[in-house]
């Protein structure tokens, strides 16, 4: 099935494990870098490593926007709360309940900011800004508390320590993110698929409605048999859409925090048009239920069948979908089905036009969206073998 992009994938993964990689190797080959560490009765002994790789992996998320935004957000949370940290440990000197009392006051205020107003506030932090806020509460505690156990540790190498390692940490994650290829939260062409899904899907289950109508004694084919091919082409549906709709909403839902920083900005168009194209989706799926019912009931041929009052509108959808252009100011008062009480196979000729002009019209609006460093997607040209000359043994698409 279509998705993001496999090749994209492949990179997103190499770049994580080249930025890992990276960093381990400034620690063993690197001097000056290694010997810059703290003297601790821990095993492994270097700490500074290990916030090096943690941060890392903790800012590199999946998609690039997420990784700049989420690397900027962890910054500002190191440097107060090594600020902060740093102010707590020359105050207190020491003193635990000092410390506690630090710890207990400043708490609480970064978590206020942090929280939702209205119902939001009981299903947990803000999922835009949030993390600055909890990740300068749990800096702020590991230092105070590292501190306080590491005996022969200084404040001042401590505090740097923590800060730069991070630091480190978070430029890498930004730097790979950046480098070609990139995962792009705001790129339409996931949904752009999903249109190109559907429209197969559509083309499909009126091909059978198509070679049902135009069924004969010889060719002798049960209901049965068509029906399942009309089942089928929606379970293929399902099946090819179903994971891009997942990817593409936690694509765009991780590109879009932190959504008051002026840069890589996911159009909110986007969400928008996925809301539209899931609302079709199960379209599709009513009208692949209405298929069914018309040929249980004997009905294709009288209504779909050549010379019948709904075959040429069949053919002229048909065709629209295999040549991927549709006459949205089709003259409403030349359709056939209208012509017709809007019960039955009219009124699922009738929808079906509804649809396809709604995806075409989708998908225009999907190609004028920007993403990345303000690149237009291209549309799609995959060809669609010729659905209005094949018969049933044959691939429809």
């Amino acid at each position: 099935a279509p998705s993001s992009g496999h090749g994209a994938k492949a990179v997103w993964a190499i770049k994580l494990a080249i930025g890992s990689t990276a960093l381990i190797s400034m620690t063993i080959f690197w001097d000056a870098y290694k010997n810059w560490d703290l003297i601790t009765n821990d095993t492994p002994a270097s700490h500074f490593q290990a916030w090096v790789i943690i941060s890392f992996h903790l800012t590199t998320t999946q998609s690039t926007e997420g990784t700049v935004k989420k690397g900027l957000l962890r910054l500002l949370a190191t440097l107060s709360a090594g600020l902060s940290a740093f102010l707590c440990i020359a105050a207190c000197n020491g003193n635990p309940y000092g410390t506690v009392a630090w710890l207990t006051l400043t708490t609480p205020i970064p978590i206020y900011l942090a929280t939702e107003r209205g119902f939001a506030a009981r299903v947990g932090l803000s999922k835009d800004y949030g993390y600055l806020y909890q990740c300068f509460v749990f800096t702020q505690a590991i230092i105070v508390m590292y501190y306080r156990d590491e005996e022969g540790t200084t404040r001042n190498e401590l505090v740097l320590n923590r800060i730069v390692a991070n630091c480190i940490g978070i430029t890498m994650a930004i730097l790979m993110s950046l480098i070609p290829l990139n995962v792009w939260g705001g790129d339409p062409r996931i949904a752009l698929n999903i249109v190109q899904i559907q429209k197969e899907a559509l083309a499909k289950i009126l091909h059978v409605l198509k070679e049902c109508g135009a069924d004969s004694l010889e060719t002798n084919q049960s209901n049965e048999e068509y029906i399942n091919l009309v089942a089928e082409a929606e379970s293929s549906k399902e099946a090819s859409s179903t994971p891009l709709f997942v990817e593409a909403n936690d694509l765009l839902a991780d590109s879009c925090k932190f959504s008051k920083f002026p840069l890589f900005r996911a159009d909110p168009k986007l969400n928008a048009e996925l809301g539209v194209l899931s609302i079709y989706d199960s379209a599709i799926t009513t009208l692949a239920d209405s298929a069914k019912r018309i040929i249980s009931k004997d009905e294709a041929k009288d209504f779909f069948g050549p010379g019948m009052p709904l075959h040429n509108d069949l053919l002229t959808l048909l065709e629209a979908i295999e040549k991927d252009e549709y006459d949205i100011s089709r003259d409403e008062e030349n359709d056939t089905a209208k012509k017709y009480d809007l019960i039955g196979p009219p009124l699922v000729i009738e929808y079906v036009h509804f649809v396809v002009k709604k995806l075409f019209q989708h998908e225009d609006n999907l190609l004028n969206i920007k993403y990345g460093y303000g690149q237009l997607p291209q549309k799609n040209h995959t060809e669609v073998n010729s659905l209005l000359d094949s018969d049933l043994g044959t691939p429809l698409l």
